[in-house]
């Protein structure tokens, strides 16, 4: 229905119909707008005409009237020119409105005066220009001289007659370019006007999803989770693994949504969407630990199992008092929302994102808003594939057997990267393998084959396995392939780790060529991390070291200041002083030289610590020693001092 009001409130003739009743003056201005001098199609194109500069067939009573009528139009669009109606929600949005421009080039519209002005400036003498009567910018293009008066023909002549030729030429090139030009501005202000319909339709997109994602945050924390809590159906432990910090999340979304709502309600071209986000952004780690919270909730909802007081108390919720369109919602369809949302407000955003221009005022908060989403949405699908991965791990923990105590396949930080059917070389005897590829070591295990029959066990038992680290991943060459019908080199990887080696067996060359990357970005990861680890190692000796060094040089200076008497106290003589004096003189001389070597030896020492780099374990060792074995060299005891008698 709006959208027919708006194409009534568009048309021209009923527009101008309602402007001039009279039929006759009607038609006049209509053909007038709509010739090739206007070019007017609709109501919105004469918002785009100057109509100060506009001259013509119309009377300055028809501009003025048409003028007032175009700006009071303008300014009831901008209050409310569309309303959009989507999933029951309203959005007030306000056309694009482009700026006016004044096409004073075109010279179909100058009057007398401008046309004179125009030939003053192009360099034709003031009294010819002024002398020519009735010459307006159409009459300028079609000089012809033979049409003036004696009086006229007498001061234009010769030069000045060809300097109002040129002037002439000049205005037809003018008026070219003027035609292009507004061609190309209002191609734009039409690309403008479907860049701002496309970003309402993903704001209201936004806004009506958020809305659904809070409606169902409010329903299983106010039907069940807080229920739950106050009938006591679980315990305090698994209550929190199941729920995690879901209460908080709904806290954050519908204050998110209530600001959203009145950007919503206000909508117009030059909306701003991306500073929401960015105040959202510290608040969106809580979904980070929501998603590692998740494979504990899908746990202990599995120990509880279906026939639980808990599972009942859920669906009796969900069937009388849930919405229709969530009475078939199982727990786990709920508890995943948060974790689908992040996904979804990266893909809306990079979709307002491509329709927004760069010199929109939105654009730069809206790509910050969009980088921050899109870590957290990184972050979300990583915890989303290990969760699978957990699964995939666990299945393949309990079928695999003989596996040594010290290769773990649910060691923490050991993150699984592929598993699939090889063909091994054990014994110059190719054998079918599963190959374990984690993120720190390879692990190859044989079938086994089933009791009453040839064909392969779901079991098998661990042979070897290779620290990432350590690997090298070849193509075999055809002298060294082993000799077999089943393999060829195009389908055969050979593994090397220090001086063992194994040739792998693929079924194709294309399942060769995707091992081979799978192993190549497992080996260039782990050297990464070893890299970073060895990076931090060296910056934790350097600080370290740098500790020890304060430490000996407070120590030394404050042994520097620990002297019995000044010089000034003790004369100027040695020879005046008494016996004891002079023997612990010599004592405290004999032990700040003492002090100065050890000094020295520890300054040499603590820059080649800090210059060389940890190669090894037992290298970091030292170093981390080796400001309690400089602190201790310090420690010199004092000399005694014998009694002054």
């Amino acid at each position: 229905m709006a959208t027919e009001n708006n194409k009534s409130e568009n048309n021209l003739t009923k527009f101008m119909m309602d402007l001039f009743p009279d039929q006759k003056e009607c038609d006049q201005v209509l053909m007038e707008v709509t010739s090739d001098d206007v070019a007017a199609t609709c109501v919105e194109d004469l918002k785009f005409i100057d109509w100060k500069c506009i001259v013509g067939k119309l009377t300055v009573k028809q501009r003025n009237i048409i003028a007032a009528k175009i700006k009071e139009v303008s300014t009831a669009q901008r209050r409310q020119t569309e309303v959009l109606k989507m999933t029951g929600n309203v959005i007030k949005m306000n056309l694009f409105k482009p700026p006016k421009f004044a096409y004073s080039m075109d010279y179909r519209y100058w009057t007398v005066e401008q046309t004179s002005a125009f030939m003053i400036k192009t360099g034709v003498p003031k009294t010819a220009a002024y002398a020519v009567k009735d010459l307006d910018g159409i009459k300028l293009v079609n000089f012809d001289e033979k049409k003036l008066g004696w009086f006229e023909g007498f001061k234009i002549k010769g030069e000045i007659l060809e300097k109002i030729h040129t002037a002439g030429t000049i205005a037809q090139k003018e008026f070219a370019a003027t035609v292009i030009t507004r061609a190309a501005r209002q191609f734009e202000f039409r690309k403008m006007n479907k860049l701002y319909a496309y970003r309402t339709n993903v704001a209201q997109e936004l806004l009506s999803t958020e809305e659904s994602y809070v409606q169902q945050l409010n329903l299983i924390v106010k039907l069940f989770a807080e229920p739950v809590m106050t009938k006591q159906l679980i315990t305090m432990d698994q209550y929190k693994k199941i729920f995690s910090d879901i209460q908080m999340i709904l806290s954050v979304n519908e204050q998110f949504l209530q600001s959203f709502q009145k950007v919503i309600s206000q909508w117009n071209s030059e909306s701003k969407i991306g500073g929401l986000f960015i105040k959202l952004a510290p608040f969106l780690k809580i979904y980070g630990e929501y998603c590692k919270n998740y494979p504990e909730a899908l746990k202990v909802l599995k120990e509880l199992g279906s026939g639980h007081e808990f599972f009942k108390f859920y669906y009796s919720q969900i069937r009388n008092n849930a919405p229709d369109e969530y009475k078939n919602f199982e727990l786990t369809s709920f508890l995943i929302t948060p974790i689908q949302r992040i996904p979804r407000y990266k893909l809306l955003l990079n979709d307002l994102l491509k329709h927004t221009p760069q010199n929109h005022p939105d654009f730069k908060d809206l790509s910050n808003g969009f980088n921050i989403v899109s870590q957290v949405a990184i972050s979300v699908n990583e915890f989303s594939r290990q969760h699978e991965y957990i699964d995939k791990v666990n299945e393949l923990s309990e079928r695999i057997t003989d596996l040594p105590s010290d290769v773990n396949l649910q060691q923490p930080g050991r993150i699984y990267q592929k598993d699939g059917i090889v063909l091994a070389l054990f014994k110059k005897k190719f054998v079918p393998c599963h190959c374990l590829l984690f993120s720190d070591v390879c692990i190859f295990a044989q079938y086994k084959e089933a009791m009453l029959s040839k064909t392969l066990s779901k079991k098998f038992t661990y042979k070897t396995h290779f620290n990432v680290i350590d690997m090298k991943i070849e193509e075999v060459k055809e002298e060294e392939m082993p000799k077999t019908k089943e393999l060829t080199p195009e389908t055969t990887l050979k593994i090397t780790s220090g001086k063992s080696h194994i040739f792998v067996g693929l079924k194709s060359k294309a399942d060769k060529d995707e091992w081979f990357k799978v192993f190549e970005s497992a080996y260039e990861k782990a050297v990464e991390r070893k890299k970073v680890f060895e990076d931090k190692a060296i910056e934790a000796s350097k600080q370290k070291a740098e500790v020890a060094k304060n430490m000996l040089d407070i120590k030394y200076q404050s042994l520097r200041t620990t002297q019995t008497r000044k010089w000034s106290e003790r004369g100027k003589s040695v020879a005046q002083m008494s016996c004891v004096e002079k023997w612990r003189l010599a004592q405290e001389a004999k032990q700040s030289m003492a002090e100065a070597a050890v000094h020295s030896r520890v300054n040499s020492s603590i820059d080649m610590t800090v210059s060389t780099p940890v190669c090894s374990k037992q290298h970091l060792s030292s170093e981390s020693n080796i400001s309690e074995n400089l602190v201790q060299s310090v420690s010199i005891p004092s000399s005694p001092k014998p009694d002054s008698k």
